[in-house]
């Protein structure tokens, strides 16, 4: 589910990537845990940017965060994973702050993109 949920974001296919992992986040929470909570985050980093597509930006807030915590303590700052949930934060951010200007979202944007590894 989480290579789909991947898959048919990179087509664009947002909706259909939401709610196929959406379904599927339940069970993901059950089984990746411990050391394993890697694997969620990058599940979450998949349904984050599902929600992101779709507009759905709080949505989107929360599940990118919760998966770059994931990402950090599983393989650290640095791994690839990590660094695309980043760039997705960077992006929602971005995107929000042209939904709402003024409210300090281009700096949170700003913030992020300072983490990517160049």
């Amino acid at each position: 589910m989480r290579r789909e949920g991947g898959l048919l974001n990179a087509l664009g296919e947002h909706d259909e990537a939401a709610r196929i992992l959406a379904d599927g986040e339940a069970t993901a929470r059950r089984t990746w845990t411990g050391t394993l909570a890697k694997w969620l985050g990058s599940y979450l980093h998949h349904l984050g940017a599902a929600r992101l597509g779709l507009g759905r930006l709080a949505e989107s807030e929360a599940t990118l965060l919760e998966a770059h915590a994931l990402l950090v303590a599983g393989f650290g700052d640095e791994h690839p994973r990590t660094q695309l949930t980043v760039e997705q934060l960077s992006q929602l951010y971005d995107t929000w702050h042209r939904a709402e200007p003024g409210k300090g979202y281009d700096a949170t944007a700003t913030e992020w993109r300072a983490k990517l590894v160049r």
